[in-house]
């Protein structure tokens, strides 16, 4: 290798390092500073997308309120306890063959699904939710056996 760069002129050495330098710095930018500024790009779209879903569930808020202290709209209590309540309304909606396990926890219920049909789940916490006014925490919702079929866990519990 010494003999053969011993063997260019100048100017071919010259345009071999001036070369070389250009490949290393190209290389540099593709590796490390280009897919830097990819990224920030994509954070700043995030940050962006996820502010205008803020104001719009702000705004949605701010409307469920305002037609609730409209229309004097306060869900119905529910009488005995939420363990029973919730296992009634769960009979009373066809999902009790779905209902793998219910559970209190503290002041909450955790309540499990095993291949529920989601329209009939869905229709169903919106029913706890306004006639009995229990409030939804956390809904996990996976795909289950077939289409139209979920798995799901609720934590639910009463509204503060």
């Amino acid at each position: 290798m010494q003999a053969y760069w011993n063997s260019l002129q100048l100017r071919e050495r010259l345009l071999l390092v001036v070369t070389a330098a250009i490949v290393m710095l190209l290389l540099i930018y593709l590796q490390l500073i280009e897919p830097f500024y990819l990224h920030k790009q994509t954070l700043v779209s995030t940050i962006a997308s996820s502010k205008e879903d803020l104001q719009w569930m702000v705004a949605a808020r701010d409307e469920v309120k305002s037609h609730q202290a409209k229309n004097g709209t306060q869900a119905n209590r529910y009488k005995g306890s939420l363990l029973s309540t919730l296992d009634q309304s769960i009979r009373k909606n066809g999902l009790n063959e779905s209902m793998d396990r219910i559970q209190p926890d503290g002041e909450r219920v955790q309540i499990w699904f095993e291949n529920a049909g989601f329209d009939q789940l869905i229709l169903w916490i919106g029913k706890i939710t306004q006639q009995y006014g229990i409030e939804v925490d956390t809904v996990v919702v996976e795909q289950g056996n077939s289409t139209g079929r979920v798995d799901a866990r609720l934590v639910v519990g009463n509204r503060s």
